[in-house]
């Protein structure tokens, strides 16, 4: 449980909340990418380890720290390249080593698999959602619990169409995989995330 206080210095609820971090491994090739590597380095390079897979890339949603805390770590470490969007690149002046600009639509490839890359903002000017098959990596823009918050009031209608967008474009059955969890595992299909 932990006491949160928003860039303007007011005091939030206190909540307590999961950061994720995720691997994901393409069986064929046994080659893998990170999404938002934060926290607890040990544990994520036992994971790469026990899965004995070929770490190629780091994917992330957003600049804001509890995404990106480990990045520069990580990509040096296995020397390997790190993706953001170009829109979130600029506006927050993020850099890192071996960093990729991304644009809405594109791909990369992973394996025999590619990771299809949008752009939905209005967590951050440039946060950027990964899908790979029917899985949906959306980092602090869709939880499980609901969106995420907006910097600004005058931001809730670019999150409004990010969110339409997102619901236009993929399947119910799709599942969701956000950047924490605030009592609800992720994992959960996108009509789920509309019912509740």
């Amino acid at each position: 449980i932990m006491e949160i206080f928003n860039t303007y210095g007011l005091r939030l609820k206190c909540v307590k909340f999961i950061n994720y971090s995720y691997l994901i491994v393409e069986k064929s090739s046994n080659k893998a990418c990170i999404i938002d590597p934060s926290w607890e380095l040990a544990k994520i390079e036992r994971a790469i380890s026990n899965l004995k897979v070929n770490l190629q890339f780091i994917l992330l949603t957003h600049a804001h720290f509890d995404h990106i805390n480990l990045a520069e770590c990580i990509a040096r470490k296995y020397d390997i390249d790190v993706y953001m969007s170009e829109q979130e690149i600029q506006a927050t002046s993020f850099k890192c080593y071996k960093l990729h600009a991304l644009n809405d639509g594109d791909r990369i490839e992973l394996g025999k698999s590619s990771v299809r890359c949008m752009l939905t903002p209005r967590h951050t000017k440039g946060s950027m959602r990964y899908s790979v098959d029917n899985k949906l990596f959306t980092g602090d823009f869709i939880f499980i619990e609901g969106c995420g918050i907006c910097p600004c009031e005058k931001d809730a209608e670019e999150m409004y169409l990010s969110i339409n967008k997102v619901l236009k474009e993929f399947n119910d059955e799709t599942l969701i995989y956000p950047g924490h969890s605030y009592g609800i595992a992720p994992g959960k299909t996108l009509s789920y995330i509309k019912r509740n």
